[in-house]
């Protein structure tokens, strides 16, 4: 068994070893190291560009198994997001997200951030329990990431991005820092909120949303623009946050402890945008069709963000090794390492989600089983 089992592992890393890996922004297999990472922003009076080739610019652990590819792909959003005024307390924003699949925002380090919609077997999301990180969670990389194809650009997060978060400075006492873009314009925050409190949304919270309450509404979203705070001042009234625990962005230890995530902090990834206009490149926009309400201050102008050095915090892909975790990880009470909301906010849903072929938004892990069989092959040497 043991003998067998060595095999398997270094049957990974071993696999990299003939790729030739894409070029700084360029076409092919991403880099282990992070230096295939390519990104870049412009901004004009409406518009913002983003071109990147999604490679991460951090280490990465292929678990499911497919391997991060780099896809030079341009993306435009809006660079003064707007509301329709009839929708700026809708419970499902302007387009929900809880059937889109694919991107639905861009990370800073390079990753699409998606939904937690699981794709068509698991049905229109509705719980943690038939989520994305529920039924993949025990696949996502020590950064809290994963490929859903090996032949095109798909490497994206459904959960707090740890090791981005560790690059950008994030503690436990203070707001979380900037992490990228929702297609509809608005900026995506980490997951703590004002003096760093670890957010929900209110409905789980037992809150209701308004400017006293340190809880987001039903997009995953704050700000003063629907009656809410602004925790910051980055000249958005708007703006949307990643939900759930996460690492400390420093483990070598893959899948990432908190990938399944809990009932706690769903939907994890918004499952709505509230913005609306035009955008090429992510989904769920929708055409703006009535009066809209500015999610920008009197006297904001658009800027751009900058490329972000190659994360070498990270842990080098040569020391990350493969844990344990397997669908039978799962908690309806898992919390973060520094703090958590009462466990008894929510009510656990039944651990009964079946765990098959997982998908990735409608995008088929096909070798997924022979991750599921060595992470129990992984369990079973021990007893050897």
């Amino acid at each position: 068994m043991r003998s067998s089992l060595a095999l398997l592992l270094l049957a990974i890393p071993a696999a990299h070893a003939a790729v030739s890996y894409a070029s700084s922004g360029g076409t092919g297999t991403c880099a282990t190291d992070g230096s295939s990472y390519g990104y870049t922003e412009t901004v004009s009076t409406t518009t913002r560009t983003i071109v990147t080739n999604l490679c991460p610019n951090h280490p990465y652990f292929v678990i499911n198994p497919n391997t991060p590819y780099g896809q030079s792909t341009t993306f435009s959003i809006p660079a003064k997001p707007v509301i329709l005024t009839s929708k700026l307390t809708s419970t499902t924003g302007q387009t929900a997200l809880t059937a889109t699949g694919g991107g639905v925002g861009i990370l800073f380090s390079g990753a699409y951030v998606f939904s937690a919609y699981g794709g068509p077997q698991y049905g229109t999301l509705s719980s943690w329990s038939n989520s994305a990180p529920y039924a993949e969670g025990y696949t996502f990389d020590e950064c809290g990431c994963h490929a859903s194809t090996s032949t095109s650009a798909s490497y994206h997060c459904h959960v707090p991005p740890s090791c981005l978060l560790q690059q950008l400075g994030q503690t436990t006492s203070s707001h979380s820092p900037q992490i990228g873009w929702m297609a509809d314009g608005f900026p995506l925050y980490g997951p703590r909120g004002k003096d760093g409190a670890l957010l929900q949304s209110c409905t789980l919270a037992g809150k209701t949303y308004g400017t006293s309450a340190v809880c987001v509404d039903p997009c995953n979203g704050a700000g003063s623009i629907n009656g809410g705070s602004d925790w910051v001042s980055d000249g958005y009234t708007y703006r949307y946050y990643i939900l759930g625990a996460y690492d400390d962005g420093l483990q070598c230890k893959a899948p990432t402890t908190y990938g399944t995530s809990s009932a706690l902090y769903y939907p994890f990834t918004p499952a709505c945008l509230r913005g609306c206009g035009s955008a090429s490149g992510l989904s769920g926009m929708t055409a703006c069709a009535g009066a809209t309400t500015a999610g920008t201050t009197s006297t904001f102008s658009p800027y751009a963000k900058s490329k972000l050095a190659t994360n070498s915090a990270a842990c080098a892909y040569s020391k990350l090794t493969l844990g344990s975790a397997s669908p039978s990880s799962r908690t309806s009470t898992s919390s973060s390492k520094a703090d958590s909301p009462p466990e008894d906010t929510v009510a656990a849903p039944p651990d009964s989600q079946p765990v098959s072929t997982p998908k990735t938004n409608g995008v088929a892990h096909l070798a997924a089983p022979l991750a599921v069989m060595l992470m129990l092959a992984v369990g079973a040497s021990a007893a050897f």
